[in-house]
């Protein structure tokens, strides 16, 4: 085999891997807003518990590693199609400019990383600090907006909270960082190459 023919298989298959990547971040998305959203109606019905809130910003946590887990190795595999690959499909006389080179992507690639960012914040990080001031609200208004710390009860809300406020602190960190780390890999020069990428 030559070693377009080698390359061509190799992207073939990181082609596959970029959608399945693409599939379980779409199932992370999916799992965490039907959780969060099955924490919020039991914690808001007559006889529920609010406490129940503090679980979301754990949740947003772990649902902001796993996404950025799939989201740096999309970015990953979508540089080495662009940066290694293309230079062996580039070699064949009638290449196809791939997806990651062409001036397209160029045009929308900084909103697009920025799009990208908003919208993992909103849909991970907003909930949980939602959750957060919500759960706290009741809480102060439950104990006449007061909160004691002479009360072992209350220090352990207390130092929930601050957990909590890390938690979400720390997932919007990984989200941003990870929407930083995209557009530095995406930052290729042009040239020539085959087929459509992340």
């Amino acid at each position: 085999m030559s070693n377009p023919d080698t390359a061509r298989c190799f992207y073939t298959v990181m082609r596959a891997e970029i959608n399945q990547h693409l599939q379980i971040v779409n199932q992370v998305y999916t799992l965490y807003l039907a959780g969060t959203s099955a924490l919020f109606a039991g914690s808001m019905n007559k006889d529920g518990n609010y406490n129940l809130l503090l679980l979301i910003p754990f949740l947003s946590l772990g649902a902001a590693n796993m996404l950025v887990s799939h989201e740096r190795a999309i970015g990953s595999i979508a540089a080495y199609c662009a940066r290694e690959l293309d230079k062996f499909l580039s070699e064949e006389k009638d290449s196809v400019v791939q997806w990651d080179r062409s001036e397209s992507v160029e045009r929308f690639k900084s909103g697009h990383y920025a799009s990208n960012r908003a919208g993992a914040l909103t849909l991970v990080v907003i909930p949980g600090l939602a959750a957060l001031l919500l759960n706290g609200f009741k809480t102060l208004r439950a104990l006449s907006w007061s909160l004691p710390l002479d009360k072992v009860d209350n220090l352990i809300k207390l130092l929930a909270w601050i957990l909590c406020a890390v938690c979400l602190y720390r997932a919007a960190s990984l989200i941003s960082e990870t929407a930083q780390f995209r557009k530095e890999l995406s930052e290729v020069p042009n040239q020539p190459t085959l087929g459509p990428s992340s």
